[in-house]
């Protein structure tokens, strides 16, 4: 996946991408305030980001982090892994982009690219191993 800045902070609000540990630092660099509900045994948190800009992730479990040991590197690898692994799972989605879905290094991921390639690497907030 090419390289693409999703910690985007409009008015101060979270607006996409920040699944690592990197993005739970900038939350707190930026004193915005974030809620980890639940930690599954292989370290994936689940949340919420408050004044998130989408709704789903305000409150519950709709935010998803990857274990605080995986850097920004592990993360970039663990999307391109299942991107390119003939074992996972590819939908089309109504919007025209592409969601692949795997396991990688005991986390289930999902990976999703707009049609121009541009996307996201998060971890299931519902389904973990």
């Amino acid at each position: 996946m090419p390289p693409r800045d999703r910690k985007a902070f409009p008015n101060g609000r979270l607006s996409g991408g920040g699944h690592g540990q990197s993005g739970i630092k900038e939350l707190e660099l930026r004193d915005i305030e974030y809620n980890i509900e639940h930690t599954y045994p292989n370290g994936v948190r689940i949340g919420n980001i408050p004044n998130h800009a989408s709704k789903g992730k305000r409150s519950g479990i709709g935010q998803s982090w990857f274990p605080e040991h995986w850097s920004d590197r592990d993360i970039e690898n663990a999307g391109n892994a299942i991107w390119d692994s003939q074992n996972s799972t590819k939908i089309i989605l109504p919007s025209g982009g592409t969601m692949a879905s795997g396991n990688y290094g005991g986390v289930f991921i999902r990976v999703v690219k707009d049609p121009k390639g541009n996307g996201s690497i998060f971890p299931d907030n519902k389904i973990q191993p």
